[in-house]
């Protein structure tokens, strides 16, 4: 299925239900600030084809160098009392309510749905996948932990 909406609208569209079940689940305040957060990720995506211009990466490098970026942002999000939608806000829910690692939580959901696209992705591609996802998820899984920063 191809669509001629951009990633960056299509992640906020997507993550709907989640703000409302964020709100539901971690207050008011934790689904305005995980809505606000992805309306600001929503610009930085619409913006980054004018603002940044890459010619040539490594695959490898751009998925473990991407991977860990994003982690630090899902962190610092995290640590604001936010998310960034889908699984992350799922994965925040059951580490406040169960004690679940929020990071682990997230990398076998990761890992459940790369499994799901290995019918479409090659194997190269998928390998980056899940090299990026261990990357993101490496930096939740040492450095999200409840009582490591002060007021969580």
């Amino acid at each position: 299925m191809c669509s001629h909406w951009s990633p960056a609208l299509l992640f906020l569209l997507i993550n709907i239900p989640f703000f409302l079940f964020a709100g539901r689940a971690m207050g008011v305040a934790f689904g305005l600030k995980t809505l606000f957060a992805n309306v600001a990720i929503m610009g930085v995506g619409l913006a980054m084809p004018a603002a940044l211009h890459i010619a040539r990466i490594s695959p490898f490098f751009a998925a473990l160098f991407g991977g860990s970026i994003i982690g630090f942002g899902i962190l610092a999000i995290a640590r604001h009392g936010a998310g960034v939608g889908g699984v992350g806000v799922v994965a925040l829910i059951l580490q406040r309510s169960r004690g679940w690692n929020a990071g682990r939580t997230q990398m076998l959901c990761d890992i459940a749905i790369l499994l799901a696209s290995l019918p479409i992705l090659s194997v190269e591609r998928f390998g980056l996948s899940i090299l990026s996802a261990a990357a993101i998820n490496a930096v939740l899984i040492v450095n999200h932990r409840p009582g490591r920063y002060i007021g969580h």
